[in-house]
């Protein structure tokens, strides 16, 4: 699945966006159809991690479904990204936010499976 040497990629490369967002002033936003906020972050985050697993040959078989990015859910070999969960929260300040990923191999709940939530701001 990934290896620790790509999760230590994928952190560096949050870890990047999330400082540039935190340290920008002007945090703009617009509204989805549901009225959720969606940042330049959202968007940025969701595309550099479509863009880290089309690059690597064990996943190019796999469907890409961000809650930025989607068309519709594709079983087997799916990978499944919320790529700022707390955005209210990143644009009122707190700074609680976490990315969540999964890389579902089967519809069903097993050991292929890989779940990742990963909180760059802590």
């Amino acid at each position: 699945m990934l290896t620790t040497q790509s999760l230590k990629k994928l952190k560096q490369i949050l870890n990047k966006e999330f400082r540039e967002f935190v340290n920008t002033s002007t945090k703009s936003f617009v509204l989805k159809k549901d009225n959720s906020p969606v940042t330049k972050l959202d968007i940025s985050i969701s595309n550099k991690l479509k863009d880290f697993f089309k690059k690597h040959k064990q996943f190019k078989d796999f469907h890409f479904y961000s809650e930025e990015d989607h068309t519709r859910l594709v079983f087997p070999n799916l990978i499944t990204v919320d790529p700022v969960d707390g955005t209210k929260g990143l644009l009122n300040g707190t700074w609680e936010s976490s990315l969540s990923l999964s890389i579902l191999t089967s519809p069903s709940l097993n050991s292929e499976n890989f779940s990742w939530i990963y909180n760059p701001c802590t």
